[in-house]
């Protein structure tokens, strides 16, 4: 085709009739001076093909956006927003002012955490915050990124111009891999490249550890948050809470690979009415599920709850010797703990940074989990009990149409209060990420052996060892032989709650490998017809107690491949950030899924409020 040179000249005012054409309200067309009508006419058709070029392009931007917005107000819509509100105006004056510096400090936690999900976390927010749709904004606050993490779209951003989602990777350098991992484990510096609190850069072809408190991204940030850690000190007459405080800000600003040991003693011996938790801690955002997020709790001592649970830490050392003789003799030795472990049941009034979970909520936590306490099986486990109670009526809803109708009554606010404590104190007994193994003849530790693998385990041996322990609680009678169904009933809809998640996730998969293990061993079976469950408790035992065999094979033999295979028997890799169901529960949780979306049972995303400052 011969293409005719022209000079076309518009102006647009307005716009026009409802497919969106621009009124040319203004301009010139510069056709050729030949008289040759041919050429004209040809010049018009280019005329229009640019016109129509323009529209469509326009057109189609306009439908890209379209698709963004809907799928910001779905992802959105996933789940039901709830704010935790907690009234201070019956604290001291000299609390309050103790309070403030705490919510001052979980302000940096919340950045530090938003750049350490990706340098550019902050600029998203600027941009967002200006441009950006109340829709844009509050998935920004929830997901602390504008990518959408339950709907597995490039289209599903905050932010119109639609960057690559990357959350996680800037702890590493460019093309970081398992392999890579595999590598630094041999290094003679792989202590420093593989610890949680440091950044990975490659310089000259050499790989370097820098520590959190040296890194131009957050190292500021640090300092700031070391001074208002040492401000609130003068606010407090709680010892141990002073010593915690000054002894943390400190670690905030040592550049070391391994700052936090001392202070981790210093936060586990807490005593009095609050109970501050604050530093790096989890890896589930990290893609190598190695380097720790800034996090932090800010809570008051439940005194009520507290004194229910201290029952148990008086048989820590005994739940340890039961576990050791399951495990067998071959495979792992019962240790010594620490008679310091503590046990704390809380109301939580504020959580920050890694701690502010965008789905759901975390109910519980064992820290430390790396470093010199974890080596002296010492560790403290936190209840988190109003973010449980908040939790329960959900969970009691979903039962109403989900469960047997003569299993509906037995999920109970105790019985998950229950299962919630024994998940957390198995933390602490057999394998733990720095435990000492032998893998095909060499030394390591379990968290080397199976890399990014060692979250889900741990997180795994800890959830099936919660109902593991029922029967010997029973024989011991620390638990009453009715309250057995009302665990396992509970424990079964907190399972059905995980599900609702994306996949890609340590705790939804956790919660597949569960049921799906039940199933198998029909301790949990489904009606197609009625589309309930029934839970069969007299199966329940054998079938956590094979599974929990798997599992601590897996971590006390560092078997990353049995660990995959574990996985991917019930969940299905498509792609690194998508997974589906396996055969066996692709339809029960399909059915489940459309009966709580019907009965509008939708999970909480939290948010916190604090009054009366």
């Amino acid at each position: 085709m011969t293409i005719i040179p022209l000079t076309l000249t518009l102006s647009r005012k307005g716009r026009g009739d409802a497919g969106g054409i621009p009124w040319l309200t203004a301009g010139s067309i510069h056709l050729p001076a030949e008289e040759n009508m041919g050429k004209k006419w040809m010049c018009l058709v280019q005329i229009l093909f640019i016109i129509l070029i323009a529209h469509t392009s326009r057109g189609a931007t306009m439908d890209k956006e379209r698709t963004r917005e809907t799928l910001v107000v779905q992802e959105l819509g996933k789940y039901e927003h709830r704010v935790l509100t907690y009234d201070a105006t019956a604290l001291s004056e000299m609390e309050k002012s103790f309070l403030r510096h705490m919510l001052a400090a979980a302000k940096i936690i919340e950045e530090i955490n938003m750049l350490q999900i990706n340098f550019k976390n902050l600029e998203f927010r600027e941009q967002i915050g200006g441009e950006g749709s109340p829709a844009d904004q509050e998935l920004f606050h929830r997901n602390q990124c504008p990518w959408c993490l339950e709907i597995n779209d490039s289209s599903c951003n905050a932010l119109k111009s639609l960057p690559e989602k990357s959350i996680g990777w800037n702890f590493w350098p460019q093309a970081m891999n398992e392999k890579l991992l595999e590598a630094f484990e041999k290094m003679p510096d792989g202590k420093s490249l593989l610890s949680p609190f440091t950044y990975v850069e490659k310089k000259n072809d050499k790989y370097i550890a820098i520590p959190f408190a040296a890194h131009s991204l957050i190292a500021d940030r640090m300092k700031k948050l070391a001074q208002e850690l040492r401000a609130a000190i003068a606010f407090t007459n709680e010892p141990s809470l002073k010593k915690f405080l000054r002894s943390r800000a400190k670690a905030f600003e040592t550049k070391s690979d391994f700052p936090y040991d001392d202070s981790d003693y210093d936060w586990i011996a807490l005593e009095g009415p609050w109970d501050v938790t604050v530093g790096p801690y989890e890896t589930y955002k990290e893609p190598m599920k190695q380097k720790a997020q800034f996090a932090m709790y800010i809570a008051r001592e439940d005194r009520n709850v507290g004194k229910e649970l201290s029952v148990f830490k008086d048989h820590l050392q005994e739940f340890e010797h039961h576990f050791a003789e399951f495990i067998g003799e071959d495979l792992y030795k019962s240790r010594k703990l620490d008679p310091r472990i503590e046990i704390r049941a809380v109301e939580l009034i504020f959580a920050a940074g890694d701690a502010r979970s965008p789905h759901g909520a975390t109910v519980a936590y064992h820290l430390p989990n790396r470093g010199k306490a974890v080596e002296e099986s010492l560790y403290k486990k936190v209840l988190l009990i109003n973010h449980m109670k908040l939790f329960t009526p959900l969970m009691q809803k979903r039962a109403h149409v989900a469960l047997a109708q003569n299993q509906v009554s037995q999920v109970d606010e105790w019985a998950d209060i229950m299962n919630t404590t024994m998940h957390e104190l198995a933390h602490g007994f057999g394998a733990h990420e720095e435990l000492a193994i032998n893998v095909d003849g060499q030394k390591t530790t379990v968290g080397k052996a199976l890399g990014s693998w060692e979250t889900l385990m741990e997180e795994l041996k800890a959830d099936v060892a919660s109902l593991w322990f029922i029967p010997y609680l029973i024989k011991q009678k620390l638990m009453k032989p009715e309250e057995a169904e009302k665990r396992y009933a509970t424990a079964t809809m907190h399972l059905f709650g995980l599900l609702q998640y994306s996949l890609n996730g340590t705790y939804p998969q956790m919660a597949a490998i569960e049921t799906g293990n039940l199933m198998e061993q029909k301790a949990l079976t489904f009606d197609a017809k009625n589309r309930r469950f029934t839970i069969h408790c007299d199966r329940i035992a054998d079938a956590v107690s094979s599974l929990l065999k798997k599992i601590v094979t897996i971590q006390l033999t560092g078997d990353r491949l049995a660990a995959e295979t574990l996985r991917d028997r019930y969940v299905k890799k498509i792609s690194d950030e998508v997974f589906e169901f396996q055969p066996l529960l692709k339809d029960p949780m399909a059915s489940l899924k459309q009966i709580f979306d019907q009965e509008k049972l939708k999970s909480y995303a939290i948010d916190y409020a604090v009054t009366g400052l």
